[in-house]
């Protein structure tokens, strides 16, 4: 089953885009939650709203699982799965706002246009920053170095396409074999493989 490799996993996390974070709650069942997210120092960085109900579970449970994953081919994801550490509280903000989601940016553009009205057309992204700039937040880090991380990805050009799932996925011996002899985009439907001649 094709892994990531170290240098990899760094460049997915990078990316700073969704993380699935799954918590405990109170009776016990999971809840799962999709965040923005910061990665800095081999920690994942999650800004929690004071009234977030995530958090509370946290206080109480601090063990977590998170999925990070990218949607194109070869459809790489990495799962950790450790404890989550509220760093900062809620009303500390100026402490760590440079850590904050959303980041901050230095190129505030104001509205795009103003109509005579006295309308202004802003974009989404900068819109958010203004409204939630004060909002009290809580800074959460996952410590990747006190977590148990794994990853996976499908094959890529030359790799076998049967080593994606374990062989204890597969009943018997008898699996024709394949590998993958082109990848032309970002989906499963456009990557090309071929069989083996072992697995004719």
């Amino acid at each position: 089953m094709p892994r990531l490799t170290a240098p990899e996993i760094e460049r997915l996390l990078t990316r700073n885009g969704i993380v699935h974070l799954a918590v405990v709650t109170d009776d016990g069942s999971p809840l799962v939650v999709p965040l923005a997210y910061v990665y800095r120092d081999r920690q994942i960085l999650l800004t929690a709203r004071e009234r977030v109900s995530w958090l509370d579970h946290i206080r109480r449970e601090p063990r977590v699982c998170l999925s990070i994953d990218s949607p194109r081919y070869p459809l790489a994801k990495v799962t950790v799965r450790g404890e989550a550490q509220i760093v900062f509280e809620p009303g500390d903000d100026d402490q760590w706002r440079d850590r904050r989601v959303p980041l901050a940016v230095d190129d505030h553009r104001g509205p795009l246009v103003v109509h005579p009205d006295g309308r202004e057309e802003w974009t989404l992204d900068e819109v958010y920053r203004q409204m939630t700039h004060d909002e009290p937040r809580a800074l959460v880090a996952v410590d990747l170095d006190r977590s148990r991380v794994t990853s996976w990805r499908l094959p890529t050009v030359g790799e076998p396409a049967s080593e994606v799932w374990a062989s204890r996925y597969f009943r018997g011996d008898g699996l024709r074999r394949f590998a993958v002899s082109e990848v032309s985009g970002w989906t499963m439907a456009d990557v090309r493989v071929v069989s083996t001649p072992d697995g004719a």
